[in-house]
């Protein structure tokens, strides 16, 4: 079953071309993690509602929530944190802390550990169950380069005015993107500087990407069993349903991301910053900040947005603890700017009420 998660095994279809019964039955897997997901939330709630009349269940359901709010959360820092900052923009570098220095002296030593501690970052990036990191960074820098042009691989807006359909944008930039064969591999010219690793495209070739996600379900089975709330049980309600939050979680940026909120930056797509998304996805909501600077390992700009971005709060602990370095951080003149361009849209929209307003009374 954990052989099924994210992506295509067939040969490509052109972007775009519908998706006939054939591909439906080959990508049901995709939907039957999705359904197991919600399946667990069922799980979950059926047993937090007969916990009003059983303290055993109400135990465990609370032990499910929890254990289900711990590893979506874990799993959605590595793909903000690593797939997507540090794998696909290369905006934090690896390096070897001062602490650690006396046992690392020669640079092939220096050389074995910053490679042990990339392949521990993809290993555990891959419990998400998307497949590998160079897949998704091949996808995902491909997704920049072309953003919200017919060569994109999920934009909202290309696909809605192409078809008319507000729904079948959103379908298609949230789900119907995995399901195409286009997007089985990675397109390993966008990725020089990963696929050199053999360590890295080990899950690529491999199916290592299966490792992770299987050992994080075969825990979770046996975390169940020995707090007696019952392996199925943990294994739906505790991985299942955690894994469906974090694959809709990462989706809302490819979708909701390019649809909802306001644009600071005039960037030539249709990127937005959308606070609330920083809820569910650490710190991606402020996706228009990062289409404009891409190599910021901060997604926000503005003191009182970088609050929202827990991912990079972590970065910077991380950074303190001197285990990586980051690579670029907003000047207090790109600070300033992005304040003046606030203000600026703030005057034109007070003065479109006004407008509004004044063609009301009269």
């Amino acid at each position: 079953m954990l052989s099924v998660m994210i992506g295509s095994e067939e040969d490509e279809l052109a972007v775009g071309e519908k998706i006939n019964i054939k591909d439906i039955l080959y990508e049901s897997r995709f939907f039957i993690v999705n359904l197991l997901g919600i399946i667990g939330f069922v799980w979950i709630l059926h047993a937090l509602i007969a916990g009003i009349w059983n303290r055993h269940s109400l135990i465990s359901g609370i032990a499910m929530l929890a254990v289900c709010l711990v590893n979506c959360y874990w799993r959605m820092f590595f793909v903000t944190g690593f797939r997507h900052r540090y794998f696909s923009h290369r905006s934090f570098k690896n390096k070897v802390p001062g602490w650690l220095k006396w046992a690392i002296r020669t640079p092939r030593q220096e050389e074995m550990y910053l490679r042990t501690a990339q392949f521990i970052e993809a290993f555990l990036s891959t419990a998400d169950a998307q497949k590998g990191v160079i897949w998704w960074a091949s996808h995902h820098r491909h997704h920049h380069k072309f953003s919200d042009t017919a060569d994109d691989l999920h934009s909202f807006d290309y696909v809605c005015k192409e078809t008319g359909s507000f729904w079948k944008g959103f379908y298609h930039s949230h789900v119907k993107w995995v399901l195409l064969k286009k997007y089985k591999k990675a397109d390993y010219d966008k990725v020089p500087d990963l696929k050199k690793f053999p360590e890295l495209m080990f899950f690529e070739r491999a199916r290592g990407y299966l490792i992770a996600p299987t050992l994080l379900g075969v825990g979770c089975f046996l975390l169940g069993i020995g707090t007696g709330i019952g392996g199925w049980a943990m294994l739906f309600g505790g991985f299942f349903a955690s894994t469906f939050l974090t694959y809709h979680f990462t989706f809302f940026i490819n979708s909701l991301a390019h649809m909802m909120g306001a644009a600071r930056f005039d960037t030539g797509e249709e990127s937005k910053n959308c606070g609330w998304l920083n809820w569910f996805t650490m710190g991606e909501g402020w996706h228009n900040n990062h289409h404009h600077k891409d190599i910021a390992a901060s997604q926000a700009i503005l003191p009182e947005e970088e609050r929202s971005d827990v991912t990079y709060q972590i970065l910077l602990l991380l950074e303190k603890l001197d285990l990586i370095k980051i690579v670029y951080k907003y000047t207090d003149a790109e600070i300033a700017e992005a304040r003046r361009l606030d203000n600026l849209a703030k005057e034109k929209r007070k003065s479109k009420k006004r407008e509004l307003a004044t063609a009301d009374v009269s």
